[in-house]
């Protein structure tokens, strides 16, 4: 089945963007970030759902909070790491009660990362120690597992995305879960293991590490339903369409996506998403 990203139409309000889709006949919606909380949003969705027929799944950021922060499963910001686990919480209560059947989160990372920075550049900082991050996110996200085996919902995590630009700036790789390899060290670790594989962040990633990428996609697909696309030129994640010829393109040629959850992401005019939507509708029944 293929989702569209609630995020890829700009508006504050979930509904609105919802309801923008809606009138795209995509019904088939994943509820990510973007937007503001407000009062009464959750009666919006659950009226358009039952009006229009509406799937959702629920990524990451959403519902967005009130007070705006950085989700993350590995700090050790104490504050921090209480938002991040009242977020996880309330997104898997909302899941369930919108009909969602998965929800994804981001894997953890070694930093503090200001709202201003997602997806920019990340000012220089000190690291947190690695190994009890990484504690720290296998603690959490045991917490969340069984919050979503209460409410009979399939968790995922997705991989983190590093540029060549923070890279210089760290020296190091400050986030977990970037290659495919990492997939070991989260199956030894965790007592059970699905993810998201986003394209387009592995792509930067690869780029960044200089690592061949076709390998990576060949890995990352290996082993999960659930696909997270849109493209970019290998320096940043700026949420491109589907270009024909490049990594992603070919790889998909190959490799069509069948029986896989696929979300696209991408940030252009929705006659473009449409293009690609049926791009990659054919690509799937073929």
């Amino acid at each position: 089945m293929i989702y569209i990203s609630s995020s890829c139409i700009k508006k504050q309000r979930i509904g609105e963007a919802v309801l923008e889709l809606i009138k795209n006949d995509f019904y088939n919606i994943e509820l990510s970030g973007g937007t503001y909380y407000y009062d009464g949003w959750l009666d919006e969705l659950l009226e358009l759902k039952n009006k229009y027929n509406v799937n959702y799944l629920i990524h990451n950021y959403f519902p967005p909070p009130k007070e705006a922060f950085v989700f993350n499963l590995s700090s050790l910001d104490a504050q921090l790491a209480k938002k991040s686990l009242e977020h996880a919480k309330n997104s898997i209560e909302h899941a369930s009660l919108l009909g969602s059947e998965k929800i994804g989160f981001h894997a953890g990372f070694l930093i503090n990362i200001a709202e201003k920075e997602i997806g920019r550049k990340i000012q220089p900082q000190k690291l947190y120690d690695k190994e009890i991050a990484l504690k720290t996110f296998v603690d959490n996200y045991h917490k969340i597992l069984l919050w979503a085996h209460e409410k009979n919902i399939k968790l995922y995590i997705e991989n983190n995305v590093l540029s060549l630009e923070n890279y210089k700036t760290f020296k190091t790789n400050p986030f977990f879960f970037v290659k495919s390899g990492e997939i070991n060290l989260f199956q030894n670790l965790l007592s059970e293991f699905n993810y998201i594989f986003d394209y387009a962040h592995s792509f930067v990633s690869s780029k960044t590490l200089n690592i061949n990428e076709i390998s990576e996609f060949d890995n990352f697909i290996a082993e999960t339903d659930y696909i997270h696309l849109s493209d970019n030129n290998g320096t940043s994640d700026n949420n491109s369409s589907i270009r024909p010829g490049s990594s992603i393109y070919n790889h998909l040629m190959r490799n069509p996506p069948i029986n896989k959850t696929v979300t696209l992401e991408i940030y252009e005019d929705i006659h473009q998403i449409i293009k690609v939507y049926n791009w990659l509708n054919n690509l799937k029944s073929s």
